[in-house]
């Protein structure tokens, strides 16, 4: 190979690998956050119990495999079961995961309860984390402003 050749090959190279860097930045830095929840309905808390994910990027994304943990470490994998509609939240927009029967992931009704986010990575990456002592009947825990 060439020095000519050689040059336009790391040439190339680093174009490649500096698009590849200012792409990723923006999903790297995506953030999905647990922004309300509802840990005591006026109805079957099995049915009606519901966490609100946030994204404060501009982008949209996918949360289609993610999971929400409970204190006992439950889990329920966010999918079409669990929402009304699409997986995908939009730029500065929400989503409404519902229990639906889920047998096991709950809200705590009295003493402390964590809630925790985690992404579909493998491994699996927790991304927020959300805490609250006790509920009152169908008053939801929010973050003010959202995120």
């Amino acid at each position: 190979m060439s020095a000519h050749q050689s040059l336009i090959k790391t040439s190339l190279l680093f174009l490649i690998a500096s698009a590849i860097f200012l792409v990723l930045p923006k999903k790297v830095l995506a953030r999905v956050m647990i922004n309300e929840l509802l840990p005591d309905p006026s109805g079957d808390e099995k049915t009606e119990e519901w966490v609100e994910l946030y994204n404060s990027d501009d982008a949209p994304i996918d949360v289609v495999g993610y999971k929400l943990k409970d204190a006992s470490d439950h889990e329920l994998e966010i999918g079409l079961a669990y929402i009304e509609g699409s997986t995908l939240i939009t730029g500065k927009g929400w989503l409404l995961i519902k229990r639906n029967n889920h047998p096991n992931f709950s809200l705590n009704n009295t003493g402390t309860e964590t809630i925790s986010l985690w992404n579909n990575a493998s491994p699996s990456a927790q991304l927020d984390t959300f805490s609250y002592s006790g509920s009152a009947e169908n008053k939801s825990w929010g973050r003010i402003p959202d995120g």
